[in-house]
């Protein structure tokens, strides 16, 4: 059985987590404790995909596929077997067996003493996309996941919505891009990383400027495609109009609506309009610079 995922992505602290747990309460809907990182990290499936199709070459293939392959089985082993419910790496290895056809005596030029898979740019071109769809299907059947639809909510997964919309064609995929007031955005990282603690987001910059550099990087990206894909959900509306908000993204899923979805959403937990007492005058000012585009978009002001 094919199974459809939902993929929600967005900067970060917008709302990610929020939309997945209220989806996710569908009986039709399979989530994981966290985040399934490895579709958009680094050497994950997001940037595999687009090396395998964009910049090919025998070497370049290789190293690609046997990165992706560390990333689940190594590097995120334990991961791999927490969130999988399984110890088995048949479905990864049976698909990369058929991107690539064999192992050769060939040696990258200077640098690489191992043999390499030799990867055929033909299937790449014409049957990658569903090799990667059997090889989910096949993932699922082995650990007896029934649920038509599965979600995750890593939100770099924003920055991947056409390739993903590409590997399983706009009908088979749902994307939801979760916005939020940006200055709102940086001040929630700032408070976080204020804390004594394990809570602190070490993988953000630390100054409120370039927190909001980031956020309109990873706009950018998004934005920078035709059509600007996924659906773009509002904290702001969603905690304001859960009901509404919830029944236009089943409808765009194609899942019955329920009551238990709005459960979670509370506006307690949105905390709209934080930056005005967390954020100093200097530091608004600099953020509203950076992010200017992002507030036009979507409407936001920096009236205090």
């Amino acid at each position: 059985m094919t199974r459809k995922p939902i993929l929600v992505g967005g900067v970060g602290r917008c709302g990610t987590t929020v939309l997945k747990e209220a989806i996710a309460a569908s009986p039709n809907v399979h989530s994981w404790k966290g985040e399934l990182r490895w579709l958009s990290d680094p050497d994950g499936l997001g940037p595999t995909y687009e090396t395998l199709m964009q910049a090919w070459t025998p070497f370049v293939a290789d190293l690609a596929l046997k990165r992706f392959r560390a990333v689940l089985v190594d590097t995120l082993k334990m991961h791999f077997v927490a969130h999988f419910g399984f110890k088995s790496t048949r479905p990864l290895d049976r698909m990369i067996q058929r991107i690539s056809q064999h192992e050769s005596m060939a040696r990258y030029y200077g640098w690489r003493d191992m043999p390499t898979l030799e990867t055929d740019p033909e299937v790449i071109e014409h049957e990658l996309r569903g090799i990667i769809t059997d090889f989910f299907d096949d993932l699922f059947d082995s650990t007896g996941i029934e649920e038509p639809f599965w979600i995750d909510d890593t939100p770099e997964n924003v920055c991947f919505f056409d390739t993903f919309m590409r590997i399983w064609g706009g009908k088979n995929i749902a994307c939801f891009h979760a916005m939020r007031h940006p200055l709102d955005i940086v001040a929630s990282i700032k408070g976080r990383q204020a804390r004594k603690d394990f809570s602190q987001i070490w993988w953000w910059p630390q100054e409120p400027r370039l927190i909001a550099r980031r956020i309109r990087y990873i706009f950018d990206r998004w934005s920078g495609w035709q059509g600007e894909p996924g659906r773009v959900v509002k904290l702001e509306t969603l905690v304001e109009k859960p009901e509404m908000v919830m029944r236009e993204v089943c409808d765009d899923i194609g899942i019955v609506y329920r009551p238990e979805m709005i459960q979670k959403i509370s506006a307690e937990k949105a905390r709209v309009g934080r930056w005005k007492k967390e954020l100093t005058p200097t530091e608004v000012r600099e953020c509203k610079l950076a992010v200017a585009p992002v507030l036009k978009r979507f409407g936001y002001t920096t009236d205090a």
